[in-house]
């Protein structure tokens, strides 16, 4: 009987390892919500309206190199790189320091730890980022310096400001939408290109939160049932023999 339920239990349990990995969404990175607004003119004349600031959008830019057969990657030059990315967004490395001329890697540029030369200059990868979404993921990113946009300018890349709004979740991407949409003095002009690539959960958050305490409950239930009839001596030698192994 005992061995009968053990089994059902376990076949219970990949069954609901299946499920969480068919409806549970997966993980578009930190920043997977967040919207860009692109300013078509170029970075230098460009500026960032009140209202976006109120909404706590962070400017940053991205410089395109000019031709893609270079070999060349996207960068994004950000003005407080520390108050955009902290220490927990690293897979491996750190940060730059103040005042130093190195770069984060996003994690799907393929570079690593080291040298390696962007528009004719030596930049050092000082670490490699975790999966945060776009512009990070694909770009190496820098603090922006105006000695290194004046460099990329006479090389030829396109420099352009991106007004970077964060969102910690898909409601709070709606309602920046929503008011991005419903007020055209937020955008820095008319053309301005509106960038949301997030895609709504498959679970609400609600549901997240109760498939998780239901899962607790569950794990226990299955504890409780296997410690049933055991005294506190029983239980105690048990877990003796455990912590022994």
């Amino acid at each position: 009987m005992r061995r009968c339920l053990a089994a059902i239990l376990v076949a219970a349990g990949i069954a609901l390892g299946v499920a969480s990995l068919t409806l549970l969404p997966g993980d578009g990175g930190r920043l997977e919500y967040l919207i860009q607004i692109v300013d078509p003119r170029p970075a230098a004349e460009s500026e960032m309206p009140a209202g976006l600031r109120e909404l706590g959008a962070i400017r940053a830019v991205v410089a395109s190199p000019a031709a893609a057969g270079e070999g060349e990657m996207q960068m994004v030059l950000l003005p407080d790189l520390e108050a955009t990315l902290d220490s927990s967004d690293t897979a491996l490395g750190v940060l730059p320091g103040p005042g130093e001329l190195a770069g984060m890697a996003g994690v799907a540029t393929g570079l690593g730890r080291g040298g390696t030369v962007l528009a004719g200059r030596r930049v050092v990868i000082c670490g490699v980022l975790q999966a945060l979404g776009q512009p990070f993921d694909g770009s190496v990113v820098m603090k922006e310096l105006d000695e290194l946009e004046s460099e990329l300018g006479a090389a030829g890349w396109s420099l352009h400001a991106h007004y970077l709004i964060p969102a910690e979740s898909w409601e709070e991407r709606e309602a920046a939408l929503g008011r991005l949409s419903g007020d055209s003095l937020l955008l820095p002009v008319p053309e301005a290109e509106v960038i949301a690539p997030g895609r709504p959960p498959r679970l609400s958050r609600r549901m997240r939160l109760s498939a998780a305490i239901a899962l607790i409950c569950c794990g226990l239930a299955v504890l409780g049932w296997q410690l049933r009839g055991l005294s506190r001596d029983e239980i105690g030698r048990r877990l003796g023999r455990v912590q022994g192994d």
